[in-house]
């Protein structure tokens, strides 16, 4: 054992009498103490917790500046002394200071203050959290959060495998399944718990922006067929509840998970009293896939499919995977190919399974998929789902939207709430209830669920698309701007781009402006209009509005003469009506007619004119304009705004209009709407005057 030699012994002994330890003591309570106030005082100015990790890192950087003030000063009564060395007869009292002396300490003042400057820079440049300089009106106060609430924050994956990644997502899911099985328990959806995977949020915040009163977190480690994970169930302020550690086999995870969602049940509510579990236990190689396969479909990835396939091939007669692979089919534009597995699957599903909730919402999305919805085969169908599992998200959201096209608008409304309140911060679910509030006319309380969608570490990018257009509509044309730049920011490949770019000039009405910035797009980001239906669909409305309708024809015809009308597409009716408004303004009256009539008939056969919102009411409204239907165009553009219709401000200058603008019902009718548009801009204003956005980069 080796002893400390007397230099160091006498080098030690001189630090403690310059205080350096003391000096460092202080700095260290010092710096802790302002993290703690930025923790409280942060949130509120709108500056995310990276703002702490900046501070921290300048505190670490700054803690040899306090050793060496230790070592040469000392503050006195007096002031600050110069600590003199010890001399042979002992230590020498402090000095006043002298040239040198302040030569020392400024060079220490200016790298200290370079410091602090630095770090308050970067803490200003980082971006705010949208929605967190004002009091969010969305969702439960802190107070109001249900007593029984609880999220499960995805497990974090401790394994040196990275692979091993959807695995712990699988098993934090699992967990939250057995949960929600609990009808006694109010647990939070997947999508709006998993926003935070990896992300520096602190759990106040989550459990704020989630409403809930307790937060499940936990580690997965997985070695071989070694298996450990960690849980531990914290509150809304931090504070542990109930941890525990698990060390098993992997085949043993099944009960591990059942076991964690007991144990946490039973101490959210003590009254539970937990039931076996009597679930089918695949194999563990099926089931690693089936974990893979429903995390890749969670983030519409193709591979799910193929780990789905691997998962039904080991263990045909394990029931789960096949309706997430008849889902992973029916996303998106399924062919006939993707609806035949589809089908294949539920049947499959149910045979093993009858009534089986989970097959039942698959078959439900397969009925609203088909080229010709059956939405009220797809809401028996749901409902039944519902029956089953009164808590499944999917199946509350496409019943809803079976309902909404069915012009069942109340009980979808109530759908989407319920929803909702489940899965608050899902994109899918807030988008469609504040598109919901926007057909209805109310603007302000859209604006305030979409907000509270972006203020998620890695938003979505739709409420970007509905926060643009709303903003639109209420002029507040700055902030439209904002949201509209930030989407094409943000996702540089959004196939909506274009949109996005022309957007605002095209509500103020500045056609020519937004076809110029429609070109500009096209040549900086290589457009090709030939091989993109979709790009065609955007471009040919702005090239009519500017009045090249020729070129216009030339974009449209193609695609939209003499197809099938998709009367619940907006976008669609628009690139229609443009055609039409083309051909008018060029002589090809017939072939305009024509068109506008193949909307009339997609209208009639609906037995209703309103088949989803007050927006497809007012583009009814315009197509009766363009075919001088004068009287039933102001029918329609007064049941469009009676039922939500607030586009005084983006729509009213529209010279597709032009054959109804001057009746003086038109311009009363618009009068009214500006009235009501302009209470609603007050409102957000004296809610929420400023926003906090971030500032875009260069």
């Amino acid at each position: 054992m080796s002893e400390t030699s007397p230099r160091s012994q006498g080098f030690f002994h001189e630090l403690r009498r310059r205080r350096v330890f003391t000096t460092a003591g202080l700095y260290v309570v010092g710096a802790w103490l302002v993290m703690q106030a930025a923790d409280v005082f942060f949130p509120g100015w709108g500056v995310p917790d990276t703002g702490i990790n900046v501070l921290l890192a300048a505190a670490v950087i700054g803690f040899p500046l306090a050793l060496v003030f230790g070592w040469f000063f000392n503050i006195t009564a007096q002031g600050i002394r110069r600590t003199m060395p010890a001399g042979p007869e002992g230590a020498a009292e402090p000095r006043s200071l002298q040239g040198r002396d302040y030569l020392v300490l400024g060079s220490l003042v200016l790298v200290a203050a370079g410091i602090v400057f630095d770090a308050t820079h970067r803490i200003l440049d980082l971006p705010r959290t949208v929605g967190d300089s004002y009091e969010t009106r969305m969702g439960p106060a802190p107070d109001e959060r249900p007593a029984n609430s609880v999220a499960v924050l995805p497990f974090v994956n401790v394994s040196d495998d990275p692979g091993n990644e959807y695995f712990c997502d699988g098993v934090s899911n699992e967990i939250l399944n057995k949960l929600a099985a609990h009808v006694e328990l109010h647990v939070t959806g997947r999508t709006s718990s998993f926003v935070f995977k990896g992300s520096d949020y602190g759990i106040p915040r989550i459990s704020a922006l989630l409403g809930v009163r307790y937060l499940l977190q936990g580690s997965v480690q997985k070695v071989g067929d070694k298996l450990r994970i960690s849980a531990q169930l914290v509150d809304d302020s931090g504070a542990q509840r109930w941890s525990n550690s698990f060390d098993r086999t992997l085949t043993d995870i099944f009960a591990i998970q059942t076991e964690i969602a007991d144990l946490v049940a039973t101490t959210v509510v003590p009254q539970i009293v937990p039931e076996p579990s009597v679930s089918y236990e695949p194999s563990v190689d099926a089931y690693g896939h089936f974990l893979a396969g429903r995390e890749w479909n969670y983030r519409r990835d193709p591979r799910a499919r193929n780990e789905l396939r691997k998962a039904i091939e080991l263990d045909p007669g394990y029931a789960e995977p096949y309706p997430e692979l008849a889902i992973a089919a029916l996303i998106g534009n399924p062919d006939e190919t993707d609806f035949a597995e589809a089908r294949e699957a539920i049947e499959t599903a149910l045979t093993l399974h009858p009534r089986m909730p989970r097959a039942l919402a698959a078959k439900g999305l397969y009925f609203e998929q088909q080229p010709q919805p059956d939405n009220e085969a797809a809401e028996a169908v749901l409902r039944q789902a519902l029956e089953q599992d009164p808590n499944s998200l999917d199946a509350m959201n496409w019943l809803a939207g079976a309902l909404q096209s069915q012009g069942k608008t109340s009980e979808a409304n109530a759908l989407y709430h319920r929803a909702y309140g489940l899965d608050p911060l899902h994109p899918s679910i807030g988008t469609n209830l504040a598109t919901n509030y926007l057909y209805k006319g109310d603007l302000v309380r859209a604006e305030q669920i979409l907000l509270r969608l972006v203020q998620v570490p890695d938003p979505a990018h739709h409420p970007f698309l509905y926060l643009a257009w709303i903003n639109g509509l209420l002029a507040m044309w700055d902030r439209a701007e904002y949201f509209a730049q930030r989407a094409l920011y943000d996702w540089p490949d959004d196939p909506i781009n274009p949109w996005y770019a022309t957007v605002v000039k095209t509500m103020k009405g500045n056609y020519q402006g937004a076809l110029e910035e429609f070109n500009r797009y096209i040549v900086s980001n290589e457009l090709e209009l030939t091989d993109s239906r979709w790009n065609r669909t955007l471009y040919g409305p702005v090239l009519a509005m500017a009045g090249d309708y020729k070129a216009a024809i030339e974009v449209l015809q193609s695609d939209y003469e003499g197809t099938q009308v998709m009367l619940q597409d907006d976008f669609e009716l628009d690139a229609r009506q443009s055609l039409a408004w083309a051909l008018m303004e060029t002589g090809g009256q017939e072939r305009a007619i024509a068109l506008l009539d193949a909307i009339e008939r997609a209208a009639a056969s609906r037995g209703n004119i309103s088949p989803q919102s007050s927006q497809t009411t007012f583009y009814l409204a315009r197509n009766a304009a363009l075919l001088g239907e004068k009287e039933l165009g102001l029918e329609r553009l007064k049941l469009a705004i009676d039922t939500g219709w607030r586009g005084y401000y983006t729509d009213s200058h529209d010279p597709r209009l032009s054959s109804i603008a001057d009746d003086p019902r038109f311009k009363t009718m618009m009068a009214e709407v500006k009235a009501d548009v302009d209470r609603q801009r007050a409102e957000v204003e004296a809610s929420h005057p400023s926003l906090g956005l971030p500032a875009l980069s260069d």
